[in-house]
């Protein structure tokens, strides 16, 4: 299990399984396991990755940046458009200032 995952789970579980949720039989932990899922899903992408795959994303981002000056004019509006997914996928908040 990764190590931001990890930190969510335990999160998770102080916030809601001891302030809420019972696990004392299968079925209480069965509802645990979902509702924890549920939780880690409803998360931003960018907080569901590793450091290495923000740091891969981000690699991308600033090449593609950076490319862009470099461009034929004609190719500005593909790489312009890919920066924008890129951004819209993950968060524009991973590519700020840190």
């Amino acid at each position: 299990m990764k190590n931001e995952i990890k930190q969510k789970a335990r999160e998770y579980y102080l916030n809601e399984v001891i302030n809420g949720d019972t696990c004392d039989d299968k079925d209480g932990w069965t509802d645990c396991f979902v509702s924890g899922a549920k939780a880690l899903m409803q998360l931003p992408l960018c907080d569901r990755l590793t450091a290495a795959e923000k740091e891969r994303v981000k690699g991308l981002h600033y090449h593609l940046t950076n490319v862009l000056a470099y461009c034929h004019p004609s190719a500005d509006k593909i790489v312009e458009a890919t920066i924008h997914d890129i951004e819209s996928i993950f968060g524009k908040e991973l590519f700020g200032e840190e």
